[in-house]
């Protein structure tokens, strides 16, 4: 409904065409309006003629009533800034049915200022009470579509927002029934397809019962996860279970030659790691290369020291470093002893948890230094010897195959417009 230059929208609403005119919308039985106050047709009126109560009040209200019940089938409301069409007991409030090709139902439009083209809102606090729903129910249609094409920074195609300060409120909820459905999905073009942010809490959150949370493919980056100062991707198994019951925090796959994980950095494992091959670092050899060294495999968890000492008469007492000594259980631990130089030879003659002596054999008085090596269990082992494990089993090659998802609508550039309605003022 327009204005006229020099009227507010409640004196515009106050006018007798305006009922006509909305009386004549609803297909209503003849409903003549006479004055200011009340008037009804003169005849007896089966119930589904509609009768015109005009209200002329301060705020400027019109009433079209069902006959019979004092539920209204047309209800416009101005406060003078506004005008509202209402219905209530369950009815529709207004309604815009299109039914030729590039047809528009219900048009909103504004000119100017922070004002809203269509407003949809609800009062009630009864659960799923919506402020403006769309719904498509044939062929590639769309239920509720959102476009901006300004090149203005912050414009916005379609916005949801929960401004309650508490509770499990909802911005944007997308649902679907089909199996092959996708409940919400943004198409970028070169820019970002989804977005997700939060000034407190997260960003983005996805669950699955019985699914894939958040499944992703890109010939660059599936998943890009980064942080300034926090965790820049958490994988997290809250269920511990047995070996077999697949209650992976992390699972990684990749065919040969590829890496199913490469690690940028330092690493820290607070758990076990334990490994089908043999564990393996990087040397940089004389020639640039790369090269792979092996570690030494055990029976049992051990760690070892080597050190040098000298003899003086046939005797030497050393000490063994504190710093080992916390990690490594004094009560078993093996000595290792090379000699460099001739001598008849060297042996342990007696060790404790702080050190040991090394004699020369034969009552031998040389003065040599020699080098040992000394092995000893974890004192915080947990590991048994040749502990006998159950090995986890992967996922199946079924289940590393990319779902299947429905082949994206292409939507045109705007909705079908053969005859767009004009804008008329009101009279």
């Amino acid at each position: 409904m327009g204005k006229r230059a020099g009227e507010g929208m409640g004196s515009v609403l106050k006018r007798r065409g305006l009922l006509a005119g909305a009386a004549a919308l609803l297909g209503a039985g003849a409903a003549k309006l006479t004055g200011p106050g009340h008037a009804e047709a003169a005849h007896t009126a089966p119930e589904d003629v509609l009768h015109a109560d005009v209200v002329n009040t301060t705020t400027g209200e019109t009433e079209i009533l069902h006959t019979g019940g004092t539920t209204r089938a047309l209800y416009v409301r101005s406060t003078g800034a506004s005008a509202t069409f209402q219905a209530t007991g369950g009815r529709t409030g207004a309604r815009g049915v299109s039914t030729g090709i590039g047809g528009v139902g219900v048009e909103g439009v504004v000119s100017n200022g922070l004002s809203f083209g269509v407003y949809g809102y609800t009062e009630s606090a009864t659960t799923n009470a919506t402020g403006v729903r769309g719904d498509a129910f044939a062929g590639a249609t769309v239920g509720v579509w959102g476009r901006s094409t300004s090149s203005t920074a912050g414009a916005t195609g379609t916005r949801g927002e929960a401004t309650a300060p508490a509770g499990a409120t909802t911005g944007v909820l997308g649902r679907v029934s089909s199996p092959a459905g996708i409940a919400v999905r943004g198409i970028g073009g070169s820019g970002v397809g989804v977005f997700g942010g939060s000034d407190g809490n997260i960003g983005v959150y996805a669950d699955s019962a019985s699914s894939t949370a958040v499944f992703a493919t890109s010939p660059a980056r599936g998943v890009w996860g980064r942080t300034t100062a926090g965790i820049g991707v958490v994988a997290q198994a809250t269920a511990g279970g047995t070996v077999q019951n697949r209650s992976y925090g992390l699972y990684a796959a990749a065919p040969a030659p590829g890496w199913a994980g490469y690690f940028e950095g330092n690493v820290y494992v607070t758990g076990q790691v334990i490994q089908a091959g043999a564990a393996a670092s990087t040397a940089t050899a004389a020639d640039g290369s790369t090269r792979a060294v092996y570690s030494v495999d055990s029976a049992e968890p051990l760690v070892e020291d080597v050190g040098e000492a000298k003899l003086v008469g046939g005797r030497a007492e050393v000490q063994i470093d504190p710093d080992f000594a916390a990690v490594a259980d004094g009560g078993a631990y093996h000595v290792f002893l090379t000699p460099k130089g001739d001598c008849n030879g060297l042996y342990v003659a007696s060790q404790t948890p702080a050190g040991f002596e090394v004699r020369e054999l034969k009552g031998g008085a040389a003065a040599l230094a020699f080098s040992y090596r000394v092995v000893a269990k974890r004192k915080d082992a947990s590991g048994k010897r040749l502990e006998r494990l159950e090995r986890p089993k992967g996922l199946d090659g079924k289940d590393l195959e990319p779902p299947k998802l429905p082949e994206a609508v292409a939507l045109p550039e705007k909705p079908a417009s053969e005859s767009k309605p004009e804008r008329r003022e009101a009279p």
